[in-house]
């Protein structure tokens, strides 16, 4: 989806919502995006926040972690324009970032 359309679509459940805040989730190195997926969808038991899935190339695996580490460096530059696009572009009151626990791969 492209950023114009994530953030206006983001921004009317926002604004029609009595919650204004949204959970960032960032999958650790050794996770696969389906592993982020899971956190992210578990965080709507319990809590009424809007909960987006940073995802970033990684293997998720051990072995991988050299190749993942770069991946990771070279992806903090898109996190930070995406949390910047997501403060300008929403009526998201907090933003909760969380990065999710460097653990084995299943």
């Amino acid at each position: 989806m492209e950023a114009d359309r994530f953030f206006a679509e983001l921004n009317r459940r926002l604004t029609n919502s009595s919650c204004r805040d949204v959970v960032v989730f960032v999958h650790a190195t050794t996770s696969r995006r389906d592993r982020g997926t899971l956190y992210c969808q578990l965080s709507w038991i319990g809590f009424p926040r809007h909960s987006i899935l940073y995802s970033w190339p990684s293997h998720g695996t051990l072995l991988s972690y050299p190749r993942d580490e770069e991946s990771a460096l070279l992806t903090e530059a898109h996190l930070r324009l995406f949390l910047q696009g997501l403060l300008a572009n929403t009526a998201a009151t907090n933003v909760h970032l969380i990065g999710t626990a460097w653990a084995a791969a299943p």
